[in-house]
């Protein structure tokens, strides 16, 4: 029997270094192979599996990113806060308004930065469903007023109001009618502003719609009853900023009502 065949047989190592027991190649096989057998089965369960594996993470990461978000936005620091909503949407949410109201959350932060155009683009990424309730449009519709695009503002404008009704909210509803008050004061449609006006100053007669009904009066050639909605207006609202931006349209409007104006 050759020397590596003794060497072999009896467990001593080639060149003549200390002996390892004997069968201690087997038993390193052994262990070797049993390795080998657990990466093939965890490469099989991860491929079939990874996603699941994945997604607690996934959304672990979302909701730490979406809830720093949050606090970032409640503290003012809204460019840290857009980061984080961003960095929340490279992962996944366990429920897809999650998601929405994540995307959302950027939107109103653009809007209240008043980028407005931004604002509206990053709504439109979102589908209809996404904007489920009342509020949800309150942002987006404004900015749309904002941009000048005044069609879809009446569009998503109604959609809103629609649903405050629905949802009996009397804000929303204020502030809807107020927006489609300006959508259609700005388009020159001055009865129209003056029917949406006169809504919201019925949910809200101490706010600003009474001057905007006043406004849309006036857009109507019919300044001598502006200046009667501003009367109103001034004996229900005594002081503050309304109270004097009232009384200066008042005098303008009291000056155009006269004869020869």
């Amino acid at each position: 029997m050759s020397g590596i065949e003794n060497a072999l047989e009896d467990g001593s190592e080639i060149g003549g270094d200390p002996a390892i027991p004997k069968g201690a190649y087997s038993v390193s096989l052994g262990i070797a192979v049993a390795g080998f057998v657990g990466l093939l089965i965890f490469v099989f369960a991860f491929g079939k599996y990874g996603d699941r594996l994945t997604a607690g993470v996934d959304v672990a990461c979302a909701e730490a990113a979406f809830r720093d978000g949050k606090d970032f936005e409640a503290s003012g620091n809204y460019e840290q806060a857009i980061v984080q909503f961003r960095q929340a949407l490279e992962g996944r949410f366990a429920v897809k308004e999650r998601e929405y109201v994540c995307v959302r959350s950027i939107g109103e932060i653009l809007f209240k930065l008043e980028r407005h155009a931004e604002a509206v683009d990053t709504f439109r990424s979102l589908p209809e469903e996404a904007f489920g309730t009342p509020g949800s449009y309150t942002a987006y519709v404004t900015a749309l007023v904002r941009t000048g695009d005044r069609a879809e503002a009446e569009r998503l404008g109604t959609l809103w109001l629609a649903k405050a009704e629905e949802a009996q909210d009397a804000q929303q509803r204020l502030w809807a009618h107020s927006a489609l008050g300006r959508v259609y004061l700005d388009a020159n449609l001055p009865r129209k502003a003056v029917e949406q006006y006169r809504a919201a100053e019925g949910i809200d007669p101490t706010g600003d719609a009474g001057i905007l009904v006043a406004q849309a009066l006036r857009q109507l050639g019919r300044s001598e009853e502006a200046v009667q909605q501003l009367d109103a207006f001034l004996g229900r609202v005594t002081s503050g900023q309304l109270h004097e931006d009232a009384k200066s349209l008042r005098a303008q409007y009291q000056n155009e009502s006269k004869p020869g104006a």
